[in-house]
């Protein structure tokens, strides 16, 4: 008895069919403009609604349910007859025009978002909903057309094989999108800004829109229909069970491939910097895995005669590794703690992002390769008759893309908190082999499906035991792990360091440590202000900041973006109870520029703490003038802003760049050193900044203030509670320090996320631009006391020593 599946019996003697080459590079084109507009309409959507891990799943969800929708649409409508290539040079087209124009409609969009927000609050349950709408009427247009051009494209050339045309158009788009993604990360950004970006990749979507339109006016790519054996028949008793099984199949790959993309980037961020430059690696080490697949399985998936049989295997194969190269993965990196292989300051960031594409490449390199070599084989099974090749082909395509969008959701809020990361992995290793067995049951193989699946299964349980956590174990060799919470919105560890201090880490990097210079950033801007009543602090930490403002008779309030950084405040402050307990006293769950975006109340002193380092993606949101000035519009008239500058992770040249962009915004400023060293205080205000005399006694005078103040000894600035050590320029020597800086940090120019260019330019000498205490001396003129006579008042500031705890 023939084991031969109905599927074999696909005319195996077809004629030859290949895409033209320049068809190929048109749609190559195409994928690398689509990542282009993706990366940059995610960006822009994300300062509007924060990065929370709500806001940012409703983007993505969004982007990708409108592929789905396109690929199932368009497939149906090429169907109805009509030149492939002119259909697909329309839409193109249409692309192209509305990417210019996002810019403008992402202004008109924030303050529609900005009042519905305000009405309903940051944290009402109706405000996903009003985020989902706006990503609909904003992104679905261009994305339903982008979902529709592999369908429309492809019918032109679907005749004799189909698996081949699917191969070699999905495997140019995607490298295409590799293209896009290293393009978009490593130059575009940081070259011409997020704008010239978009026209960019608006300029690659008219060029293939013109190439396609002028080559279907000079010849028919679909000629009369030829007759052709089906690969399944209509009348197949057999065909329906098929075609469902690799629908489910393509769905499968789809959820367990996000899922996995999900954690990859949890599991490598650990070994990374937090840069855009190490996640444009691990994603676009994804996409080349895939695009290889592809390309590979488009050699034989139309000559093999048992696809179903290989398809089964290859996904069953797609399980065994998911379990053997993450055990591998964290066998390999125990020798090497969490952040042993970081970039030191002198170590090129190319030389590092290598080391990244390597460590993403042992992980993500095999199973997305197979990946890509599935969709090929699902494309050849399910188109089977002539006539309704777009829409089976969009079948595939948006059925693919659903099981994506749940995937990477579920892995996100479900899995992850529910279990932990090796949990997850092991989940979709088991979705991946019993799928693959399905496929070999409906293939007539059940015994080879049930000892491929039983043997794999067995390995994955053996090699990825479901009770560890895989992110905690390669943290383990820091210090003692106190707590760790694998949540939607990242990792967060709180453990005593091996020579005894606490740390707090957010997906593997340090946040900050137990110093004054994070107390200062209350008790300064405090100092400054003549009469304050409440405080925002923006990034909670370790809860210092919050803690060393709630000193004072004002109202404190704290915005956070991962809910669970407030939750370790106890471990690092024992009072912290106490602390949460005074009146007045709020932790708010946000994005901090999110919540001054729709908040209408005004502060006497906004304080400042971006995440380092200071290339980490998204921190420079709140370095650009856009933010600074809607805290210069949510100031009282006496207030001022107070905006932390590490020194470990900044140039002399971002330096000069913030502060002169700060400075653009309000008109007074001042420059403080923390008394650890560790950075700068960059305060502004719209009215002089003056330290009264009054005032400062009034602090200073405060047992419990002097008491916070001396806690922890100073490392850099001795006897520094009289402030004149401290105390840097004014706006004078701002203005003098930036007068060699004529750009503005913005939204759409965010030059300090984006280095490499700049640094690259320096050759050599790079290293030496970094902003060292000695370099401070070239930055700053040496201040005065007649700068601010107050400072040099005597008082009790240069005797609280003896009340230290």
């Amino acid at each position: 008895m023939s084991h031969d599946s109905p599927v074999s019996s696909l005319a195996r003697n077809a004629t030859s069919t290949r895409v033209p080459r320049d068809i190929q590079l048109v749609f190559f084109i195409s994928g690398a403009s689509a990542l282009i507009d993706q990366i940059v309409w995610t960006r822009a959507l994300y300062r509007i609604f924060g990065v929370t891990a709500p806001a940012t799943a409703t983007v993505l969800a969004t982007f990708m349910a409108g592929l789905a929708i396109g690929s199932w649409i368009c497939g149906r409508w090429i169907d109805r007859g009509g030149s492939s290539l002119r259909r697909y040079a329309l839409m193109e087209l249409a692309i192209g025009l509305m990417a210019p124009l996002t810019p403008i409609i992402f202004r008109l969009l924030q303050p529609i978002y900005v009042a519905l927000a305000g009405t309903t609050g940051l944290d009402s349950p109706i405000l996903p909903l009003l985020r989902g709408v706006l990503c609909a009427a904003v992104l679905l247009p261009p994305t339903i057309l982008m979902g529709g051009t592999l369908p429309v494209l492809a019918k032109g050339f679907l005749r004799e094989q189909p698996g081949r045309v699917v191969a070699s158009l999905y495997s140019i788009n995607t490298w295409g999108a590799v293209a896009g993604c290293f393009a978009t990360g490593y130059v575009l950004l940081g070259l011409l800004g997020e704008t010239r970006s978009l026209l960019v990749a608006a300029a690659g979507n008219l060029v293939a829109a013109i190439w396609a339109y002028s080559r279907s006016t000079r010849e028919s790519l679909a000629p009369a229909p030829k007759p052709r054996p089906a690969a399944i028949s209509a009348a197949d008793p057999h065909r329906r069970p098929i075609v469902r099984t690799v629908l489910v199949a393509s769905f499968v790959n789809g959820f367990a491939s996000l899922s996995l993309e999900v954690l990859w980037g949890r599991t490598l961020g650990l070994y990374t910097d937090a840069s855009v430059y190490a996640m444009t690696c691990i994603i676009g080490v994804f996409l080349i895995g895939i695009a290889l697949g592809s390309r590979v399985a488009g050699r034989f998936v139309d000559r093999t005669a048992r696809p179903l049989e290989l398809l089964g295997l290859m996904i069953v194969a797609m399980g065994a590794l998911t379990a053997l190269l993450t055990a591998g993965f964290a066998l390999l990196m125990t020798g090497y703690p969490v952040g042993a292989i970081l970039p030191s300051l002198d170590t090129p960031l190319i030389w590092f992002s290598l080391k990244t594409m390597v460590l993403a490449a042992i992980m993500v390199v095999p199973v997305t390769l197979l990946s890509g070599a599935c969709f090929p084989f699902f494309a050849r099974i399910v188109i089977h008759r002539d006539g309704h090749e777009g829409r089976e082909l969009g079948t595939v395509y948006a059925v693919n893309t659903v099981g994506g969008i749940l995937g990477a959701a579920l892995a996100g809020f479900v899995f992850l908190p529910l279990f932990h990361d090796q949990a997850t992995y092991l989940l979709m290793a088991t979705a991946y082999v019993l799928t693959g067995a399905a496929c070999l049951v409906t293939a007539a193989r059940r015994g080879v499906a049930l000892i491929v699946s039983v043997a794999s299964l067995a390995i994955s349980v053996y090699v990825l035991p479901p009770n560890r956590s895989l992110s905690r174990s390669l943290i383990e060799p820091l210090g003692q792990i106190v707590s760790h919470v694998e949540t939607a919105a990242g990792t967060v560890t709180a453990l005593v360091r091996r020579e005894g201090s606490k740390a707090l880490l957010v997906n593997g990097t340090g946040m900050t440590i137990l110093c004054t210079d994070t107390k200062l950033m209350a008790h300064l801007p405090l100092t400054l202000h003549p009469n304050p009543r409440n405080v925002l602090v923006i990034c909670f930490g370790m809860g210092t900041t919050f803690r060393s403002a709630s000193l004072h008779p004002v109202d404190v309030t704290a915005v956070e973006l991962q809910p669970d950084v407030p939750r370790r405040f106890q471990f690092f402050h024992d009072d912290a109870p106490q602390v949460l307990a005074q009146p007045g006293r709020r932790v708010v769950i946000g994005d901090g520029r999110n919540f001054l975006q729709v908040s209408r109340d005004r502060y006497s002193v906004i304080t400042i703490d971006p995440a380092p380092p200071m290339y980490s993606a998204g921190t420079v949101n709140l370095y650009t003038r856009e933010f600074f000035k809607l805290c210069y519009d949510h100031l009282d008239p006496d207030g001022n802003t107070c905006l932390w500058i590490p020194i470990e992770s900044c140039t002399i040249d971002d330096m000069r760049l913030i502060v002169r962009t700060f400075h653009s915004v309000f008109d007074h400023c001042q420059l403080w050193i923390g008394p650890d060293g560790f950075g700068l205080y960059l305060i502004g205000s719209p009215k002089p900044l003056i330290v009264r005399a009054d005032r400062r006694r009034a602090i200073f005078n405060d047992r419990r203030i002097v008491a916070d103040m001396t806690e922890y000894p100073p490392r850099f600035v001795p006897g520094w509670m009289n402030l004149t050590s401290l105390f840097l320029a004014n706006t004078d020597g701002v203005n003098r320090s930036t007068q060699s800086e004529s750009r503005l940090l913005t939204d759409d120019r965010p030059y300090t996320e984006f280095p490499l260019l700049h640094w690259l330019r320096l050759g050599y000498r790079w290293h030496e631009r970094w902003l060292t205490l000695p370099a401070l001396r070239d930055f700053v003129q040496p201040p005065t006391v007649d700068v601010f006579p107050e400072l040099a008042t005597p008082g009790p500031a240069t005797a609280p020593a003896s009340h230290g705890p």
